[in-house]
């Protein structure tokens, strides 16, 4: 794994490296390789300042910071390295996980959900249970969302003992994204159709944007990557730092496609942060656009400018995924890439 951008809690595993010019953050940029043995991981995920890796056979490890339960352990730490944690109330092997800015949403396999938040000062796990098992983890910047075994799609809301908003359509959902900071909810039927829900909307509309089946979205804070099947990447939402990747700064609320410095570039993978975004395409290379003060993009050097089309990152190696929190990222190179839930379970339905 090689890992970059922001590191002032030591969640990248590695120490750091460079400081931030304006605030003097810690990061690492340029980045760094992580000696992990890849092939028993699972699942990870990365938030504001903590990450969590699972392994194959069901355990957590944890780096970076728990003082505001964002990870979920009895006492207030900072882990410094990679460590095996246990999650209260959870009682059959972790499959599943997805880190927020300030918390993380565990699944296991016998289809128990731990929120841990420190929306109530309690270093507690609220423990969830959906009426059908829960098949595809997933959230934004400040809450979780799920995809369980019928395509529906449930919400969490920040206060972690609210029930859920659960949405049922006329098809299955088998991938969805959070734009918090907007308020706005995006789904992918089994179709390949997009449909999204706008802040204070009751019901879903139709996108007409995309001449193609769309096969992934990506979002966690206020913008979005969607991947067709031919690998084309289109993006909404907000743009300040060029995280959209069209060539300029300017928000759009409907979907623009990201403008590639070559053509016959082929996305299979994308992830974004706060103001940024990162493409893996089918050779291996590794793409970013948007806000560097970080190194969050993957470069030799930390950047102020925006980058408005997606520049390709320093190093060689072959990618075959990438993870993203606010401003820090993880690429995988050389393994396997992690299976994608709702995909693999709807594949044969898909229309």
């Amino acid at each position: 794994m090689i890992v970059s951008g922001l590191n002032g809690k030591l969640q990248l595993l590695v120490p750091s490296n460079n400081k931030d010019k304006d605030d003097s953050l810690p990061c690492v940029c340029p980045p760094r390789k992580v000696n992990l043995d890849v092939d028993t991981i699972s699942k990870f995920s990365i938030g504001s300042s903590h990450s969590v890796f699972l392994t194959s056979d069901g355990r957590i490890f944890a780096a970076g910071n728990d003082k505001d339960f964002s990870i979920g352990t009895p006492t207030a730490t900072i882990f410094k390295e990679l460590t095996e944690i246990q999650i209260k109330g959870l009682s059959s092997p972790i499959s599943q996980v997805f880190c927020g800015q300030d918390y993380t949403m565990y699944l296991a396999d016998d289809g128990h959900l731990a929120f841990c938040t420190n929306f109530f000062n309690e270093r507690v796990p609220i423990i969830c249970e959906l009426p059908t098992k829960p098949l595809f983890l997933s959230g934004g910047l400040n809450r979780p969302l799920v995809i369980d075994t019928n395509g529906d799609l449930y919400v969490f809301q920040r206060n972690p003992k609210k029930t859920p908003f659960s949405f049922t359509f006329n098809e299955p959902v088998f991938d969805a994204c959070l734009l918090d900071e907007h308020e706005v909810i995006i789904v992918v039927l089994i179709s390949g159709k997009v449909m999204i829900k706008d802040p204070d909307k009751v019901d879903f509309r139709y996108l007409d944007t995309f001449d193609e089946k769309i096969r992934n979205i990506f979002g966690y804070s206020s913008h979005c990557i969607a991947i067709s099947e031919s690998g084309r990447a289109f993006s909404l939402g907000s743009n300040e730092s060029g995280q959209l990747g069209d060539g300029t700064t300017n928000d759009s609320f409907a979907f623009v496609e990201v403008k590639f410095p070559n053509s016959g570039i082929k996305v299979v993978n994308a992830s974004v942060g706060c103001d940024y975004s990162l493409f893996v395409t089918d050779d291996g290379k590794l793409y970013g656009c948007g806000g560097n003060c970080y190194g969050e993009l993957m470069q030799n050097v930390l950047n102020r400018k925006s980058t408005t089309t997606p520049k390709l990152c320093c190093f060689s190696e072959k990618v075959v995924h990438v993870f993203t929190g606010n401003n820090s990222s993880i690429a995988l190179v050389d393994g396997k890439p992690p299976v994608h839930e709702g995909y693999e379970f709807f594949k044969d339905k898909m229309l």
